[in-house]
């Protein structure tokens, strides 16, 4: 006859059948008194790993490349007579987009819209020189958002228009840009 702690027990961690499972190892192999106590802690520790288990998925690891000049004269985008053999093996391996809009014909504000989210009409940014935060100082940009969920967030090369009156943003790295020596 179950006791109301093994009732208990069980239907705390219903929705967990393989912890139910090793819950039901354990019972079997407890007796009255002292085991009642050590199932019971056996029980909320299953639980307890369930729970973490379940809450905690792995993250994946993100390879973020932007390229704006570039066009799509690579393999993986079927020109024959591009040899891009690491990059074709590493587009067949993760997610290739194969359209592309510009929002303005000119690289800061499209930047600003890739990495911001917000079209050059929504940040008035038309031009080269004026860095996004003189707009809008408040901006979330989509590194940012990965590091408010746990990721660090590196750059190097040109992410955000630098040069011509910009400059890239310090806000949206974990660690300082890193830029090539001498250039």
């Amino acid at each position: 006859m179950d006791s109301a702690a093994d009732r208990a027990s069980r239907a705390t961690c219903q929705s967990r059948p393989a912890v139910v499972a090793c819950i039901g190892r354990v019972a079997l192999v407890a007796k009255e008194g002292m085991f009642f106590m050590v199932r019971t802690c056996l029980a909320a520790l299953f639980c307890l790993l369930g729970a973490v288990a379940a809450a905690a998925p792995p993250r994946p690891n993100v390879l973020f490349i932007a390229v704006d000049d570039l066009k799509p004269v690579l393999g993986c985008y079927g020109d024959p007579l591009a040899k891009t053999p690491n990059l074709d093996r590493l587009a067949a391996r993760g997610m290739l987009f194969e359209k592309a809009y510009v929002n303005q014909a000119v690289c800061a504000p499209s930047r600003n819209t890739l990495m911001l989210g917000l079209r050059p009409q929504t940040l008035g940014i038309y031009d080269l020189p004026t860095h996004f935060r003189d707009v809008y100082p408040d901006a979330v940009t989509m590194s940012q958002t990965f590091m408010a969920n746990g990721y660090t967030a590196e750059a190097c090369g040109k992410i955000f228009h630098s040069g011509k009156g910009n400059h890239d943003d310090a806000e949206s790295w974990s660690v300082e840009h890193w830029e090539a020596k001498g250039g």
